[in-house]
């Protein structure tokens, strides 16, 4: 009886042996048959078996079976495993890899493609739930799969750089400095290839200026913003983003020469007359600030930084011609230089407590004002409003 046994197990065994390649057909059959459980489980066996693991059909009818189960309607296929697509993927990938003959690789191209849409689709659907992480690997993954069939996915790759930069905007505001840099890089790499790619969307020299600038690295941020503004020299946008970086860096002259240009392009643009006036402020030239300001508001009657800085625009005026009359001995002449400066501080007032109406809990708004009640010898207005301040 036990040499029986022994020839009986010897028997089975054998049978085992040749038996399992068999799984990679029926796999074949029961995915034929939309039997995906059974198909499922017939590949993982020949895919862990030494006769039929290094075979590129294997790999690819796994592929096949996985992205079946991605695709499935069905809930009780769905279920077998979340992780279809990407199992799938890296099937398909390795059947390339082990099929030297290019047996197969035409049918796993097209079956690549695929699974390149789906990874799309995945990617825009992780980026509605703000998971712009996950979003970034499933465009990515896009864009890797085009380049089998060398298409560059310029979509795919601003998807996955737009997303990068929105990740980074997140780990920002967590204060997670490390994931910031990691993201800022990701988003840098495929707005750079962008770049490469000559694609025709001049958002995408601001967002890589803006990573550049953030990393403080103004000069490489004006060389892409520069490089934008040759490709569309006119696009309003990006004539702002470099009219900034020449304020950062202290370049008012090149910026003004932005700023007229921008408000050619937009000359209802409150902000651009502001930012004007601003500048000019800056430069000394009290006539040509005057005039953007009021510009300004002419466009926008409740713009509060314009009403601000217009009402301090005139009382600093008015201070610079009184600290100068204040030296003066000769009384007529005084007298002469106070008109003057008494004038700029009545020009002041209305344009100060319109500020201070439209924003009533702006500090610098009710110091400057008190400041002019003061030397206005309004005392009784200084006084309420010092009260004011004291309350706050």
């Amino acid at each position: 009886m036990k040499k029986i046994f022994l020839i009986t197990a010897a028997i089975l065994l054998g049978f085992a042996i040749k038996a399992q390649p068999i799984q990679v057909q029926s796999a074949f059959n029961y995915m034929k048959r939309g039997q995906l459980d059974k198909a499922k489980e017939a590949i993982d066996a020949a895919i862990i078996h030494e006769k039929t693991m290094n075979d590129p059909k294997t790999w690819f009818y796994k592929g096949n079976i996985y992205l079946d189960i991605h695709l499935s309607k069905e809930p009780k296929y769905k279920a077998l495993e979340k992780n279809a697509l990407q199992i799938a993927y890296d099937a398909f990938q390795k059947s390339i890899e082990l099929d030297a003959e290019k047996e197969y690789f035409d049918q796993v191209k097209i079956r690549l493609y695929i699974c390149g849409e789906q990874f799309y689709n995945q990617g825009v659907a992780l980026f509605n739930t703000k998971d712009f992480e996950n979003a970034i690997i499933a465009f990515e993954k896009t864009a890797k799969v085009n380049m089998i069939f060398q298409v560059q996915d310029s979509l795919a790759t601003f998807n996955a750089a737009l997303c990068g930069q929105l990740c980074a905007q997140q780990a920002k505001e967590q204060n997670d400095t490390a994931k910031v840099k990691l993201m800022n890089q990701k988003a840098k790499e495929n707005f750079q290839k962008l770049v490469r790619m000559n694609y025709r969307n001049p958002s995408i020299y601001i967002s890589l200026s803006d990573i550049y600038k953030y990393e403080g690295d103004t000069a490489q941020a004006l060389k892409v913003v520069q490089n934008g503004r040759v490709k569309f020299p006119d696009d309003y946008n990006l004539i702002i983003t470099e009219t900034n970086i020449y304020l950062a860096r202290g370049e008012t002259d090149k910026a003004q020469q932005n700023l007229k240009l921008a408000v050619e392009k937009n000359p209802n643009n409150e902000n651009l007359h502001f930012a004007i006036g601003a500048n000019y402020d800056v430069l000394g030239n009290f006539e040509e600030a005057e005039k953007a300001y009021k510009k300004a508001l002419e466009i926008k009657p409740a713009y509060f930084d314009a009403t601000y800085n217009l009402g301090a625009l005139y009382f600093n005026k008015g201070v610079s011609i009184f600290e100068k009359a204040d030296k003066i001995t000769d009384m007529k002449l005084y007298d002469v230089e106070k008109e003057k400066f008494e004038a700029m501080w009545k020009e002041a007032l209305p344009y100060l407590e319109k500020a201070h109406e439209i924003d009533p809990k702006d500090r610098n708004t009710m110091i400057s004002l008190s400041q002019l009640y003061a030397r206005m010898k309004m005392y009784d207005k200084a006084k309420a409003l010092k009260e004011q301040m004291e309350q706050k």
